[in-house]
């Protein structure tokens, strides 16, 4: 989880169909501020949501998947948000990166 903003976010990430919060975490950072590596199990359906936000307010992000040629079954997932706070429009105030391995 990489933070990059002076504005306090809050990230919290759900799991399973009954969105089960697994991990919260609000701060505030600069120059892709790194908060740490957590592990998470997302359960038998496999289903994972991120949600960020300041102040209460969702941010805008993007998600982008990707999947290494030779790497089996495992996946990568970015998660990029937005909170205009500094008003420069950059997906860049929040990074939150998944991995995964999808069932073969």
């Amino acid at each position: 989880m990489l933070l990059n903003s002076s504005a306090n976010q809050t990230v919290e990430v759900y799991t399973g169909s009954d969105r089960r919060l697994v991990f919260s975490l609000r701060g505030q950072g600069k120059d892709n501020d790194n908060r740490g590596t957590v592990v998470l199990t997302s359960g038998t359906d496999g289903k994972v949501s991120v949600e960020i936000s300041v102040d209460g307010k969702e941010c805008a992000s993007v998600l982008q998947h990707l999947s290494a040629p030779n790497s089996g079954n495992s996946q990568v997932v970015i998660v990029a948000a937005c909170n205009g706070a500094d008003a420069d429009s950059l997906y860049n105030d929040a990074y939150v990166v998944l991995t995964c391995c999808q069932p073969t």
